[in-house]
């Protein structure tokens, strides 16, 4: 869907929404702890 499209602005978004979960995981990650985080980490 995002090679089809002449617009630019969804890989945009995709990419600041990810930037912007890898810093929530840097920032709230001692918070969930190794095990809570690793999860997430490999998905993002």
């Amino acid at each position: 869907m995002v090679a089809g499209n002449e617009s630019s602005e969804g890989p945009h978004q995709l990419r600041i929404g990810l930037r912007r979960l890898r810093t929530a995981f840097a920032v709230f990650g001692e918070s969930l702890g190794k095990d809570g985080l690793a999860p997430l980490s490999a998905v993002a």
